[in-house]
């Protein structure tokens, strides 16, 4: 039995592939087995993977509410746009000790460069925040070399140096976007590549989930956002200000779904 990719190619159906996406959302094994069988049971040949992720999201809203908003990580990022993410990136390598500074404008050896962020620890980072609207896309060769431009152009400047750039993106890199990455010793953090630092465990590390994964409306989202409510923890940590913006109901329901995530 065949499914159909995103990008129209077809794989062939694999209950444990659906076991391991259930475990990422942190449901335990045996229920993962439950949903899998159910999966299975309502898939033919032909059936969409964007089908058979309505048809998770459905089963794991019956077993926890928890695992039914983590399972939707990656489309709530998706959904973000260039400058949210921006910001929620700041913030992510924020919660893991980086000291971070945005949207800054440093002159190169020859022109001057728009950096999304710089982010210190003992190294300096030029990070490039590439957020694609189809989650499913790679992040080329091109965008790669565009960065390490960029880096180069700085560092000749003089005025400013950085040890690394550094690309986050949330969909994964193309291969030879890799090649290039680990030729050019520039770090790379996209959908589950690398492992240990993946946009995915980096975010689940520090529980800083973004407020698009919750059951609220697109327009709450938006405006939450441009608020500056963009993840759970924004919403917890300002209870107060919530209720000032959005009335006490919403306020309240807001932050008992983002309670169950922390």
């Amino acid at each position: 039995m065949f499914v159909i990719k995103a990008n129209g190619e077809s794989e062939k159906f694999d209950k444990k592939k659906i076991i391991r996406t259930c475990m990422r959302a942190e449901l335990p094994m045996k229920e993962a087995k439950e949903v899998a069988n159910k999966i299975e049971k309502n898939v033919t040949s032909g059936t969409s993977t964007k089908r058979i992720y309505k048809l998770i999201l459905k089963e794991l809203q019956k077993y926890s509410e928890k695992s039914m908003f983590v399972y939707r990580i990656r489309e709530a990022i998706a959904r973000m746009d260039s400058e949210v993410f921006e910001k929620f990136v700041e913030k992510l390598l924020e919660e893991h000790g980086y000291m971070c500074s945005w949207n800054r404008i440093i002159k190169g050896e020859i022109v001057e460069h728009q950096v999304d962020l710089i982010a210190k620890n003992e190294m300096s980072y030029l990070v490039e925040c590439k957020k694609h609207a189809n989650p499913h896309r790679d992040c080329g060769l091109g965008e790669t070399m565009e960065v390490w431009a960029r880096l180069d152009d700085i560092n000749r400047g003089g005025r400013n140096h950085f040890d690394k750039a550094w690309i986050i993106t949330n969909t994964k890199f193309s291969e030879h976007a890799k090649r290039y990455a680990e030729g050019k010793k520039i770090r790379l953090t996209g959908w589950r590549y690398k492992e240990e630092d993946s946009l995915e465990n980096l975010v689940k590390a520090k529980k800083l989930y973004p407020v698009a994964i919750l059951s609220i409306d697109k327009r709450t989202v938006s405006m939450l956002e441009k608020n500056g409510f963009i993840t759970i923890k924004d919403v917890i940590k300002n209870e107060k200000k919530l209720g000032s913006k959005f009335g006490k109901k919403l306020a309240y329901e807001i932050v008992q779904q983002s309670g169950k995530l922390l």
